[in-house]
């Protein structure tokens, strides 16, 4: 009798701790809906709506704020960051950067907390502007700053324990790759990594260790982008290795506590 009692409690103690083990699907809800909620990234989305929504009613806006070398040598230094305000693009650029900083910067500020947020967005945005003056001198847009803060938060995130944050994989790896097939100008490319980053998803985002797998494809992913990128004169390329280069040293003199969520 007593053995029987000892071998059921046995088994009721491993049944636990084996449940307790068992991966759980992540809640991409919790990524979002962090309280308190994260201020840098929705000021940032505040801001660039309301100068699209002024450059409607006066194209001028565009023009005063944008890259331009001729203006800046005349000694309009505020073109140095000012074209971060203006989406040359307009409401589509709007829309994409607006999804990304809802999936990379709302996490990034709550786990990476303001000033290492603004020191990823900031290395984003001054590679990015500088090498836009050397290979698209004219144009706007605080994209490169979202690539500077996406880069950087992939690289802490591999070298965190227990990688908690999903959605800014997955949206590095499908922007990334979107962006190499617009720049090289084959759809196809982008489709490959497409399909390949959906088949990857869903098979192991459910499983234990699946989201560190999908965070080494995002970096190759990444690393693929800065290549490409760069030998194409695209400046989101030399924004994300900034990005990627500071977080890797943020990782080495200011580690990041792990993530709660």
């Amino acid at each position: 009798m007593n053995t029987f009692k000892d071998n059921s409690r046995n088994t009721y103690t491993h049944n636990d701790e084996a449940s307790q083990k068992k991966p759980t699907r992540l809640n991409l809800r919790q990524e979002i809906a962090l309280r308190p909620l994260p201020f840098l990234p929705l000021l940032v989305i505040l801001l660039s709506t309301i100068f699209v929504i002024w450059m409607q009613f006066s194209p001028v806006v565009l023009q005063t704020l944008q890259r331009d070398p001729h203006a800046l040598a005349a000694g309009q230094w505020w073109r140095i960051l000012s074209p971060l305000l203006v989406d040359s693009d307009g409401w589509v650029q709007l829309l994409t950067v607006s999804i990304g900083f809802i999936c990379v910067g709302i996490p990034a500020q709550h786990w990476l907390g303001w000033w290492r947020w603004l020191l990823l967005f900031c290395s984003g945005a001054l590679a990015g502007e500088i090498m836009g003056y050397l290979w698209q001198p004219y144009g706007g847009g605080n994209s490169i700053a979202l690539f500077g803060l996406m880069g950087g938060m992939l690289i802490l995130l591999l070298r965190s324990k227990e990688p908690q944050f999903f959605l800014p994989v997955f949206f590095a790896i499908f922007e990334v790759s979107s962006l190499i097939g617009q720049s090289t100008g084959s759809i196809w490319i982008s489709i490959v990594l497409w399909i390949v980053g959906s088949v990857l998803l869903r098979i192991l985002s459910p499983r234990a260790g699946g989201l560190r797998l999908l965070l080494w494809l995002a970096i190759v992913i990444c690393l693929i982008g800065v290549i490409s990128l760069s030998i194409l004169h695209d400046i989101h390329g030399i924004a994300l290795l900034a990005g990627m280069v500071v977080g890797g040293l943020l990782s080495l003199l200011s580690p990041v506590r792990e993530a709660q969520m």
